[in-house]
């Protein structure tokens, strides 16, 4: 596969983490014992505390030193996951029997379909897609279940991929009404959509996403958060593609429809570091039509600075992708308001000073 596109510079510490996972046993151990060599237990970073309940499942029976805490993490992960599927179940289930054919997408699909156990896969929210025309609807069934939107009852703007909300017993359900940031029409839907796969999930047997796609979701979702210090997209992608059950037409289809050719380059090149190098096909991504904004947008999305200096590019960015596909007709500072919920009476201008003051006395508080 034509992967120019530079990867992403994963740390150190996770990126041994995920060769713990899918390299080949011999070299899990030794990324392990440097692992181990880095941290002692004692000094666990985040994006590191998210991938150790995969590498106990992935490594049962392995002589791995620790392995004891290993499993007491792998359990402690599959009882806070537990606790969240089964208060989302009764959501599920009305979603369902009310015709809203709900879609588990990202981390609670693939724990099921791709992990093989609830343990293995770290779930901070349940993502479910529902069909946009109706997504009002499943919006208000969800708050009838005692689901509360994050941001109260004020749509912030059609194109907007998902609403948060916080339900019975603290758990967080991401509503979509698409599972990227980018506007889709008819065919890239279609696209999307194209060959759904279905999963247990409790009691209730519910469609999930293709591999091809929940492929596309897990890099795209990877370039939006990598920076953040999640990664274990990669982990997702990596054993999507291990399993042998990707069709690359439909990727490629997407690449196509929603102009993703160099962000999934990216998050390929990335994802096939850690795999043998017949895994991923030699298929080129297609390139965009527009090349230099495309990789003025990538390095933001992708090694983009802290605060508004990063966040306002990314939002033009995204307020353009809503413009072409016909989602946002008004002005950028518009967009902003709706995006950041600014009331009529308040100043943008304030808000943006008062933003870039935060960050500033943020990054003086560290100093």
């Amino acid at each position: 596969m034509a992967l120019s596109t530079v990867a992403f510079l994963i740390p150190e510490r996770p990126q041994l983490l995920l060769e713990a996972c899918l390299l080949a046993p011999p070299q899990r151990l030794e990324a392990w014992q440097h692992w181990l060599h880095l941290t002692r237990f004692d000094d666990v970073d985040i994006a590191s505390f998210d991938l150790l309940p995969a590498v106990c499942h992935f490594n049962r029976g392995q002589p791995f030193a620790e392995m004891d805490r290993l499993r007491g993490l792998f359990r402690h992960n599959w009882a806070i996951n537990q606790e969240r599927l089964s208060a989302v179940l009764p959501l599920l289930s009305a979603l369902q029997t009310e015709g809203f054919e709900p879609i588990p997408i990202k981390g609670v699909a693939l724990a099921f379909t791709t992990y093989g156990s609830l343990g293995a896969r770290r779930i901070a929210d349940v993502d479910v897609l529902v069909d946009e025309d109706r997504f009002m609807g499943a919006a208000a069934l969800a708050a009838r279940l005692g689901f509360e939107p994050a941001s109260g009852w004020i749509w912030p703007r059609a194109g907007l991929k998902s609403w948060p909300f916080r339900g019975p017993r603290g758990v967080e359900v991401d509503l979509h009404a698409r599972p990227l940031e980018e506007p889709w029409d008819a065919e890239s839907r279609g696209a999307m959509l194209d060959s759904l796969n279905t999963v247990s999930i409790g009691h209730q047997r519910l469609k999930t996403l293709s591999p091809a796609a929940s492929l596309v979701v897990a890099l795209m979702h990877g370039l939006r958060h990598d920076a953040r210090g999640h990664h274990h997209w990669v982990l997702d992608a990596a054993l999507l593609i291990r399993q042998g059950g990707v069709d690359w037409n439909q990727v490629l289809r997407l690449a196509r429809l929603l102009d993703l050719g160099r962000a999934l380059s990216s998050g390929l090149r990335t994802v096939s570091s850690f795999l043998p190098a017949e895994s991923v096909p030699p298929v080129p991504i297609p390139a965009g039509p527009h090349p230099v904004r495309e990789a003025v947008e990538h390095h933001f999305r992708t090694r983009a600075p802290g605060g508004l200096s990063g966040a306002l590019p990314n939002l033009f960015f995204l307020y353009q992708r809503e413009r072409r596909a016909g989602l946002w007709d008004a002005g950028f500072p518009e967009f902003l308001r709706a995006v950041w919920q600014v009331p009529d009476e308040m100043s943008l201008t304030a808000v943006v000073v008062e933003k870039a003051g935060r960050r500033v006395a943020s990054g003086l508080g560290r100093a």
